[in-house]
């Protein structure tokens, strides 16, 4: 069982240590920009960020639901009005994505707690506390195989993401100045 889980869906979801596999049946969600693409999903919205790749572990920024609000992963994303839906995925479906060709084998995805750190006054690196961090989350061996096989498995996720709007209300948030 992984860690900070109880052993039915409906019981409790604590964040897990680094690199545990989330618990069969949840599901995660990303913010992305949807407007160019129609308001659909888009196999660019599963691209490593530069900040994704060069993590010691190369993980997709994910969110699980339970522990993270579509407003809270949209604040703590950077709360970018370009970024105007959230994207739910099953972690079971993602997990039994095959890639295209199937040769070289590659490993199949995983969802894994990467707990969100970030640095104090001091410079110091600490967990973030901030609403809905405990619920940060990465999509691992998205970067592994050839060219076409990471392409086929970011075009299976989007074909499966259900896409939720974020309210204009939230965007329009992003649009004006933080107050300090």
């Amino acid at each position: 069982m992984a860690s900070g889980t109880s052993p039915e869906l409906g019981g409790a979801l604590a964040r897990g240590n680094d690199g545990d596999h989330l618990p069969p049946g949840e599901w995660v969600i990303r913010v992305a920009k949807t407007s160019k693409y129609g308001y659909a999903a888009h196999q660019s919205n599963f691209e490593l960020s530069t900040k994704d790749r060069e993590a010691p572990i190369p993980r997709l920024s994910i969110w699980a639901e339970r522990l993270t609000t579509d407003e809270q992963a949209w604040r703590l994303t950077g709360r970018k009005p370009a970024n105007d839906a959230v994207l739910r995925l099953n972690v079971d479906l993602i997990r039994s994505l095959v890639p295209e060709p199937s040769e070289p084998p590659t490993p199949h995805l995983e969802v894994e707690w990467e707990p969100r750190f970030v640095e104090n006054e001091h410079g110091i690196r600490i967990l973030d506390a901030e609403p809905g961090s405990a619920g940060h989350a990465g999509i691992r061996y998205l970067r592994y195989g050839q060219s076409a096989q990471r392409t086929s498995l970011r075009v299976q996720l989007a074909e499966n993401a259900v896409v939720r709007r974020l309210p204009e209300l939230l965007l329009d948030e992003g649009a004006a100045p933080v107050k300090q």
